[in-house]
């Protein structure tokens, strides 16, 4: 008898299991209706919002300023509208919307008012923008009283420090990414220090990130209040916010653990979870993440036997990405001096559909070490490195694994193997 009770306990919870992950995978079709204004766009793209719109979307056509699209989508994620013509330029704004009604509609806007969009349908999609309008109905007076100095400083030329305003004025005659390289470098180490800013300029900064921190915890209060789907989407957003402060981290830390515990199955749980632990993992005196992905024949490699007992460099990039390919230019002839005596560089490309780009790309490069394929984020390695929306990163890796350098110049990677080697 008491094994029976046992094996029926153990089968409930199973069941109650299945069924929680089930609660996270559940598809619908859905009438996506809408009409296009003050526009000429002739697509609109559709995809989710942990995805890439380069590479994994559906296009719907805009015929006559309207569109109707049937579509079977994942009722427990948040989903955007991109118009094609913005991608295409690089700079477009997605129209956010959670599928949770069988119709959504949308009334859109050109992009300089889609403050005037709307989007009809579905609980999830009321409380989201009823979210964001009570958020900047609160606060709008005082960020618009900050922005006004500001803006009256910088006008005036006073709102930069003369180092940093002396910087912009070099990088304005750069001649080469190797050069505009160097004083991107050089402007963020400004910034990190809050140098960059005169001292009336650091004074309104002061202002900005009090009335920021205020901001954050109105709105993590009113998540934690309110937890669901959308209030998930909005704290997800905030990920690379959470990057910049230690009060912020805080914050968002403890709000995630209110909605990780309410959504444990949810992708977002995940999500959230590898980008922080990536983020503070992946700095000096910390350790690669080790991981297996296909190299260019497609056989399955583990990082680590890549490195194992070498001094390296692990360049995450893309074929896409302009300063990835500059920087990876710089190690070429450290590889050539140094590949026989103890040192290794291992390349992770984020391709997306396939690796076509990549292989040309590496015919006109001379990055002889080896590379493996980070193809439509199967691997999750940006996200498990804690750069989910950035294009790469490159570390100085010891022979125990342990991270010496973030982002190091050609120069520091060279000094530290003359010393070691």
């Amino acid at each position: 008898m008491m094994l029976q009770f046992i094996n029926t306990t153990k089968l409930i919870f199973f069941f109650l299991f299945i069924c929680s992950s089930i609660a996270y995978a559940q598809k619908t079709d859905i009438i996506l209706t809408g009409e296009v204004l003050g526009r000429n766009s002739e697509k609109i793209l559709l995809s989710k919002c942990t995805q890439d719109p380069h590479s994994e979307h559906i296009i719907i056509p805009v015929k006559d300023k309207k569109f109707e699209y049937k579509v079977s989508l994942d009722t427990t994620e948040a989903y955007q509208l991109i118009f094609e013509d913005e991608l295409a330029v690089g700079t477009w704004l997605p129209i956010i919307f959670f599928p949770d009604s069988v119709n959504v509609k949308f009334t859109l806007f050109d992009k300089g008012n889609t403050q005037k969009n709307k989007i009809e349908g579905g609980k999830l999609n009321s409380d989201y923008n009823l979210s964001l309008t009570r958020g900047y109905e609160i606060f709008k007076d005082r960020i618009s009283a900050i922005k006004k100095k500001i803006k009256i400083l910088s006008d005036a030329g006073n709102l930069y420090s003369e180092k940093y305003k002396s910087l912009m004025a070099d990088l304005s005659k750069a001649s080469n990414d190797d050069e505009k390289r160097s004083i991107y470098k050089d402007q963020e180490e400004l910034r990190k220090t809050g140098l960059d800013r005169s001292l009336e300029g650091a004074a309104l900064k002061l202002d900005q990130d009090k009335l920021l921190l205020e901001q954050i915890k109105w709105k993590y209060e009113t998540i934690q209040k309110n937890p669901s789907i959308a209030s998930y989407f909005l704290l997800l957003k905030d990920m690379n916010l959470a990057k910049t402060s230690p009060e912020i981290a805080m914050e968002f830390d403890n709000t995630y653990q209110v909605l990780s515990k309410r959504f444990p199955a949810h992708k977002y749980t995940r999500l959230i979870k590898n980008e922080m632990s990536g983020f503070n993992q992946i700095r000096p005196g910390g350790k690669f993440i080790d991981f297996t992905a296909p190299d260019l024949n497609g056989s399955k490699i583990k990082l680590s036997e890549l490195i194992k007992n070498k001094v390296s460099v692990i360049i995450l990039w893309g074929s896409w990405c302009g300063p990835c390919i500059a920087t990876s230019r710089t190690i070429v002839p450290l590889y050539k001096k140094y590949n026989n005596k103890g040192f290794a560089v291992v390349g992770i490309a984020r391709e997306f559909k396939n690796n076509q780009a990549l292989l040309s790309r590496l015919d006109k490069e001379s990055f002889s070490w080896p590379n493996l394929l980070e193809l439509d984020d199967e691997n999750n390695i940006w996200n498990k490195y804690g750069i989910s929306n950035a294009a790469g990163k490159v570390l100085l890796v010891d022979k125990k694994g342990t991270i010496l350098a973030v982002d190091p110049s050609a120069q520091i990677i060279g000094g530290y193997l003359e010393n070691h080697l």
